[in-house]
């Protein structure tokens, strides 16, 4: 067990390494992400260079929050949901957001690498991560996690994509009061690190 809590310390119990996609199909993905956007714009969409492919997890959130920013729409954005420091934007200016948005998207497009299914070894070593370091590291910060339902390995990664998959140990956080959840976070984070979860799709 690590004297100081750093999920970059655990060592990874397989190597990662999946398989990127074609530069056409990850444009293919860029064009169909963005039509479904398109709806709301009630007209033509623009034509947007991409400014650079963003990590979903990591990088997507801030890229949004300031390129919407620097659009005339300050929001904040953590894990997908949206909120509005100064209020949700008048009818008015609906339209003028909604073009914003699909253009700050169309900019900072989510890299596609990392919407791809996750394989069985980083189903197993989800699996690792959270029985060797996430719940002990959740423990000793004072949040008991029930292992009562806690599968094997192998039941974990046959079942994953499955109905029968209930143990999910991350939902724990949720727990710690929202005022410590971010420093929790950073120290017991529910995945782990991306150079690791990724591999070589991370080196992008």
């Amino acid at each position: 067990m690590p004297e100081q809590w750093d999920p970059k310390e655990w060592k990874p119990t397989v190597s990662i390494t999946i398989e990127a996609l074609s530069d056409a199909e990850r444009e293919a993905w860029r064009e169909n992400y963005l039509a479904s956007l398109a709806d709301d714009l009630g007209g033509p969409a623009p034509a947007v260079e991409l400014q650079r492919w963003v990590e979903p997890n990591a990088e997507w959130d801030q890229a949004m929050s300031d390129c919407m920013s620097q659009s005339g729409f300050p929001v904040e954005v953590d894990a997908g949901s949206i909120s509005y420091p100064r209020g949700v934007p008048p009818a008015d200016q609906m339209s003028a957001w909604d073009l914003a948005w699909y253009t700050c998207n169309a900019r900072f497009t989510p890299d596609p690498d990392y919407s791809q299914d996750w394989t069985e070894e980083q189903i197993g070593l989800v699996y690792d991560y959270w029985d060797q370091y996430f719940i002990p590291c959740m423990e000793t910060h004072g949040i008991a996690v029930n292992r009562t339902q806690q599968p094997s390995r192998e039941n974990f990664i046959s079942t994953f994509f499955t109905p029968e998959r209930t143990w999910w140990p991350s939902e724990y956080l949720t727990l710690v009061p929202e005022s410590q959840r971010d420093q929790m976070e950073s120290v017991c984070p529910p995945l782990p690190p991306t150079d690791v979860f990724y591999g070589a799709a991370s080196e992008r």
